[in-house]
């Protein structure tokens, strides 16, 4: 651990209770699950260790960790970038670039667009284009394009049994009943 820096997380907070394994002849509890961390990432994190009781049928108790982290808001987009977003498309018609044109000398508000500075007219037509340009459509995958007919119906069986996994209980000891495994096994070979 020291070499690559790791740290075990729940030797950073203390509990009275840190057995995560039950020993089958003694019954005592052991530390046997940890959480690795990188030991630079410690403050991020403001509490760890076993959780009482048990919650499947192991000999092994859950281990948990809180995590403290901030929402990043989103960047303003660069007005650059929200052009490239923009389908120019239409201004390859003649008429239409005219109109894109006089409407960008139109937002301006003046009569002599020759004495107007550079960051002015960006600007204008920036608001031109966002006005008036309509949105690249996002392409669709080519994989996905090709074989669209097929992956549909796979993906809609691979739904439909997922769902009825669901639903259906499970047998003694939390396996899955010997249909269960029929049903995945038909799924997954039936998607390659």
């Amino acid at each position: 651990m020291e070499l690559h820096d790791l740290a075990a997380l729940s030797s950073f907070f203390k509990k009275p209770f840190n057995g995560t394994w039950l020993h089958p002849c003694s019954k005592l509890q052991k530390q046997l699950d940890h959480i690795m961390i990188s030991r630079c990432d410690v403050k991020r994190f403001t509490d760890a260790g076993a959780c009482c009781g048990q919650l499947i049928d192991s000999d092994h108790s859950a281990v948990f960790c809180k995590l403290r982290f901030t929402v990043r808001l989103r960047r303003k987009i660069e007005p650059r970038a929200q052009l490239a977003r923009l389908d120019t498309a239409p201004l390859l018609n003649q008429d239409q670039a005219v109109q894109f044109a006089t409407d960008v000398v139109a937002s301006l508000g003046r009569s002599d667009a020759s004495a107007v500075s550079y960051s002015t007219l960006a600007k204008a037509v920036e608001k031109t284009a966002a006005e008036t340009l309509p949105k690249l459509e996002r392409p669709a995958p080519l994989w996905f394009a090709a074989k669209e007919g097929v992956m549909r119906a796979h993906i809609v069986n691979r739904n439909a049994t997922f769902s009825a996994h669901q639903r259906q209980p499970r047998g003694d000891g939390g396996h899955l009943l010997p249909l269960d495994i029929e049903r995945r096994a038909h799924a997954c070979s039936s998607m390659i």
